[in-house]
Protein backbone atom coordinates (compact mmCIF):
# COMPACT_ATOMS: atom_id res chain seq x y z
CA UNK A 1 0.00 0.00 0.00
CA UNK A 2 1.21 3.62 -0.64
CA UNK A 3 2.34 5.48 2.46
CA UNK A 4 0.52 8.72 3.63
CA UNK A 5 2.15 11.43 3.32
CA UNK A 6 3.20 12.04 7.19
CA UNK A 7 4.59 8.53 6.61
CA UNK A 8 6.65 9.79 4.06
CA UNK A 9 8.43 12.21 6.24
CA UNK A 10 9.38 9.53 8.61
CA UNK A 11 11.15 7.68 5.47
CA UNK A 12 14.80 7.40 5.95
CA UNK A 13 15.08 7.14 2.40
CA UNK A 14 13.28 9.83 1.57
CA UNK A 15 16.37 12.21 0.45
CA UNK A 16 14.49 15.24 1.24
CA UNK A 17 13.76 14.93 4.85
CA UNK A 18 16.15 13.75 7.13
CA UNK A 19 14.16 13.92 11.15
CA UNK A 20 18.22 13.52 12.60
CA UNK A 21 18.50 16.56 10.53
CA UNK A 22 16.33 18.28 12.27
CA UNK A 23 17.32 16.93 15.78
CA UNK A 24 20.75 18.77 15.03
CA UNK A 25 18.55 22.36 13.98
CA UNK A 26 16.60 22.06 17.16
CA UNK A 27 19.76 21.66 19.06
CA UNK A 28 21.86 24.42 17.46
CA UNK A 29 18.80 26.47 18.01
CA UNK A 30 18.12 25.30 21.53
CA UNK A 31 22.26 25.90 22.28
CA UNK A 32 21.66 29.90 21.20
CA UNK A 33 18.44 29.61 23.60
CA UNK A 34 20.55 28.20 26.27
CA UNK A 35 23.30 31.31 25.25
CA UNK A 36 20.98 33.73 26.07
CA UNK A 37 19.77 32.30 28.88
CA UNK A 38 23.12 32.30 30.68
CA UNK A 39 23.99 36.04 29.35
CA UNK A 40 23.21 37.40 32.10
CA UNK A 41 25.94 35.98 34.34
CA UNK A 42 28.43 37.38 32.29
CA UNK A 43 27.69 40.74 33.83
CA UNK A 44 28.71 39.37 37.08
CA UNK A 45 32.07 38.87 35.51
CA UNK A 46 35.00 41.39 35.96
CA UNK A 47 36.66 41.91 32.48
CA UNK A 48 40.24 43.33 33.42
CA UNK A 49 42.30 41.35 31.48
CA UNK A 50 42.40 39.27 28.18
CA UNK A 51 43.28 35.82 30.66
CA UNK A 52 39.38 36.96 32.46
CA UNK A 53 38.59 37.55 29.45
CA UNK A 54 38.82 34.34 27.32
CA UNK A 55 37.93 32.15 30.29
CA UNK A 56 34.88 33.46 30.88
CA UNK A 57 33.89 33.49 27.29
CA UNK A 58 34.87 29.68 27.01
CA UNK A 59 32.85 28.87 30.14
CA UNK A 60 29.95 30.79 28.88
CA UNK A 61 30.35 28.90 25.30
CA UNK A 62 31.10 25.44 26.71
CA UNK A 63 28.97 24.76 29.86
CA UNK A 64 26.17 26.52 27.66
CA UNK A 65 26.40 23.08 25.46
CA UNK A 66 27.68 20.90 28.55
CA UNK A 67 24.20 22.35 29.84
CA UNK A 68 22.18 20.49 26.95
CA UNK A 69 24.41 17.45 27.21
CA UNK A 70 21.58 15.38 28.91
CA UNK A 71 18.94 16.36 26.48
CA UNK A 72 21.43 15.43 23.16
CA UNK A 73 22.38 12.48 24.43
CA UNK A 74 19.13 11.36 25.66
CA UNK A 75 17.14 12.65 22.58
CA UNK A 76 20.07 11.03 20.09
CA UNK A 77 19.69 7.70 22.13
CA UNK A 78 15.88 7.36 21.55
CA UNK A 79 16.34 8.15 18.05
CA UNK A 80 19.26 5.73 17.38
CA UNK A 81 15.43 3.03 17.55
CA UNK A 82 14.55 4.13 14.30
CA UNK A 83 17.33 2.83 12.90
CA UNK A 84 15.75 -0.85 13.90
CA UNK A 85 13.58 -1.80 10.82
CA UNK A 86 10.64 -2.52 12.91
CA UNK A 87 10.54 1.16 14.51
CA UNK A 88 11.37 3.09 11.28
CA UNK A 89 7.91 4.58 10.30
CA UNK A 90 6.55 4.30 13.62
CA UNK A 91 4.58 7.32 14.74
CA UNK A 92 4.60 6.79 18.38
CA UNK A 93 8.49 6.21 18.38
CA UNK A 94 8.09 9.34 16.55
CA UNK A 95 6.58 11.23 19.26
CA UNK A 96 8.55 9.85 21.75
CA UNK A 97 11.70 10.73 20.63
CA UNK A 98 10.07 14.44 19.93
CA UNK A 99 8.81 14.48 23.74
CA UNK A 100 11.73 13.64 25.23
CA UNK A 101 13.79 16.42 23.35
CA UNK A 102 10.92 19.00 24.41
CA UNK A 103 10.77 17.81 28.27
CA UNK A 104 14.72 17.56 28.87
CA UNK A 105 15.49 20.62 26.78
CA UNK A 106 12.73 22.49 28.46
CA UNK A 107 13.55 21.38 32.01
CA UNK A 108 17.07 22.46 31.16
CA UNK A 109 16.01 25.54 30.23
CA UNK A 110 13.94 26.34 33.51
CA UNK A 111 16.87 25.20 35.85
CA UNK A 112 19.38 28.19 33.77
CA UNK A 113 16.49 30.04 34.35
CA UNK A 114 15.83 29.25 38.20
CA UNK A 115 19.71 29.48 38.81
CA UNK A 116 19.60 32.88 37.44
CA UNK A 117 16.90 34.25 39.65
CA UNK A 118 18.43 32.64 42.85
CA UNK A 119 21.75 33.98 41.87
CA UNK A 120 20.19 37.99 41.61
CA UNK A 121 18.45 37.65 44.32
CA UNK A 122 20.76 35.74 46.93
CA UNK A 123 24.06 35.97 44.81
CA UNK A 124 24.83 32.03 44.58
CA UNK A 125 23.79 29.56 42.56
CA UNK A 126 21.79 26.43 43.09
CA UNK A 127 23.27 24.40 45.47
CA UNK A 128 22.26 21.67 48.24
CA UNK A 129 20.82 24.77 50.43
CA UNK A 130 18.28 26.07 47.83
CA UNK A 131 17.40 22.20 47.01
CA UNK A 132 16.74 21.88 50.84
CA UNK A 133 14.67 24.87 51.09
CA UNK A 134 12.67 23.61 48.14
CA UNK A 135 12.59 19.98 49.29
CA UNK A 136 11.77 20.57 53.14
CA UNK A 137 7.77 20.77 53.74
CA UNK A 138 7.54 24.65 54.08
CA UNK A 139 11.04 25.56 53.03
CA UNK A 140 9.61 27.56 50.26
CA UNK A 141 6.62 28.95 52.25
CA UNK A 142 9.35 30.21 54.57
CA UNK A 143 10.31 32.36 52.18
CA UNK A 144 7.32 34.47 51.00
CA UNK A 145 6.07 32.36 48.56
CA UNK A 146 2.23 32.19 48.54
CA UNK A 147 -0.09 31.11 45.63
CA UNK A 148 0.89 33.62 42.85
CA UNK A 149 4.95 32.40 43.19
CA UNK A 150 3.27 28.85 42.25
CA UNK A 151 1.39 30.29 39.36
CA UNK A 152 4.27 32.48 38.02
CA UNK A 153 6.69 28.94 37.93
CA UNK A 154 3.80 26.87 36.72
CA UNK A 155 3.62 29.40 33.85
CA UNK A 156 7.60 30.26 33.24
CA UNK A 157 7.37 26.34 32.86
CA UNK A 158 4.50 26.12 30.67
CA UNK A 159 6.38 28.67 28.73
CA UNK A 160 9.40 26.62 28.26
CA UNK A 161 7.79 23.36 27.38
CA UNK A 162 5.64 25.65 24.62
CA UNK A 163 8.75 27.32 23.64
CA UNK A 164 10.55 24.08 23.05
CA UNK A 165 7.32 23.06 21.23
CA UNK A 166 7.15 25.46 18.54
CA UNK A 167 10.55 25.17 17.67
CA UNK A 168 10.65 21.58 17.09
CA UNK A 169 7.35 22.44 15.63
CA UNK A 170 8.79 25.07 13.38
CA UNK A 171 12.03 23.33 12.24
CA UNK A 172 10.54 20.59 11.50
CA UNK A 173 7.96 21.77 9.37
CA UNK A 174 10.95 23.97 7.89
CA UNK A 175 12.66 20.93 6.66
CA UNK A 176 10.30 18.58 5.79
CA UNK A 177 9.11 21.35 3.30
CA UNK A 178 12.73 21.68 1.76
Amino acid sequence: PPMKTDQKKLDPSNPTYSFTKVLHHYFFVSYVIVLLLCLGFLKHVPFTDIETDIFSITVYLTYSLIYLLFSIIATYIVNLLRMVNKFKHSRPLFYFICTVAIITTAFTNMMIFADYKIFTMFGFHFNGFVWNLITTPGGIRSMGADLSTHISVALFAMFFVLMQIALLYGINKLLSNN
